[in-house]
């Protein structure tokens, strides 16, 4: 073997080994990245989660609330199609849940806020008064699926095992 043959090999040899710890190193990198994305993915995972435990409790003490008369039987289906909506997007078409959006629907037309304090007495007592009506009318299956939602122990995602 000549001198510049050894020399050939050496550098041959040095370039191998340079980029062989140079792929090391990305790879450890790359891993590392890796790590980071997995962590944050469970980070993310168990904040949704704990979105949903904290928005279940909520449908569920709006619906007890609902059963004590301490709201409007309107209210409280607004507010509860509304946060099962956050819950699962397939919520209104539910056969459990539907009720309270279609009340959602047929109260919409009556205004809330500030609208409703820009309204005089007269129309205040017209207003709640077609209000009760269509409260009475769905009563019958609001009581029921309310102390369903309060005997249900997880929401509906959770218990769909999404």
């Amino acid at each position: 073997m000549t001198t510049a043959a050894g020399i050939a090999i050496g550098v041959a040899l040095t370039i191998v080994a340079a980029l062989g710890s140079y792929a090391w190193h990305l790879h450890r990198r790359l891993k590392a990245v890796e790590a980071a994305r997995n962590e944050r993915k469970e980070e993310e995972h168990a904040a949704r989660q704990r979105q949903l435990a904290s928005t279940w409790q909520s449908v569920q003490i709006l619906a007890r609330a609902m059963l004590n008369e301490d709201v409007t039987v309107t209210e409280a289906s607004i507010r509860i199609a509304y946060l099962l909506h956050q819950i699962d997007e397939n919520a209104p078409t539910d056969d459990d849940y539907k009720v309270f959006f279609q009340l959602r629907e047929a109260t919409a037309h009556i205004p809330i806020l500030e609208d409703w304090r820009a309204l005089s007495r007269k129309e205040k007592v017209a207003y709640t008064a077609e209000r009760e009506k269509i409260e009475t009318t769905f009563a019958e299956f609001l009581m029921p699926a309310a102390r369903q939602l309060i005997a249900q122990k997880a929401p509906p995602t959770a218990r769909d095992g999404l």
